[in-house]
């Protein structure tokens, strides 16, 4: 259950990140909102558990935004 709870916030967080926070007008430079669930995740999971879902969202970040 975890897992699925890690891959759809994670997911949620790339999708409002390229699609809907770009077209706010009053956002002009705002951080990665990936960052804070990163750093959580690393500090209170397992590594064997962290590194899957990392590397997954940075594959995934890649792809949707083009950075």
């Amino acid at each position: 259950m975890n897992y699925f709870l890690y891959i759809a916030s994670g997911l949620s967080l790339a999708i409002c990140q390229t699609t809907i926070v770009p077209r706010l007008p009053v956002v002009t430079h705002s951080f990665d909102l990936l960052l804070p669930w990163v750093i959580y995740i690393a500090a209170f999971r397992p590594v064997h558990e962290t590194l899957p879902f990392v590397l997954f969202m940075g594959v995934l970040m890649d792809s949707l935004s083009g950075g």
